[in-house]
């Protein structure tokens, strides 16, 4: 039996694998999946321009939020070159019975 997370995984992997990852294509789904990143960089920058809060709360969380989206980044840049590697040590065709097992299991429901 699969779990969430693991059916999770291997449909983002099939879709790698149909669609080899971008930098620009990740980048983006950051943004669209959690943007609060950027909205709280955003907003405690914008407080800290119209002198709302003191400069350094401001600059501490906009810092910490700037260093966690660059830290991010580079584990994307590192994740699309290292891609074509991972690629071909996966075994695609056990993947498809995993994703098959995971599907026939869901679609029987919870087994007692």
């Amino acid at each position: 039996m699969l779990t969430n997370r693991e059916r999770k995984f291997l449909d983002i992997y099939r879709r790698n694998h149909n669609d080899p990852p971008t930098f620009l294509g990740m980048v983006g789904r950051l943004f669209f999946r959690s943007p609060y990143l950027l909205a709280q960089s955003l907003l405690w920058g914008t407080a800290y321009l119209f002198d709302a809060v003191d400069p350094r709360t401001a600059g501490i969380v906009v810092g910490i939020s700037l260093g966690i989206l660059i830290r991010d980044l580079a584990q994307f840049v590192r994740f699309v070159h290292i891609w074509p590697l991972i690629d071909s040590m996966i075994d695609w065709t056990k993947v498809d019975e995993l994703s098959q097992l995971g599907s026939l299991s869901e679609a029987n429901g919870p087994t007692p």
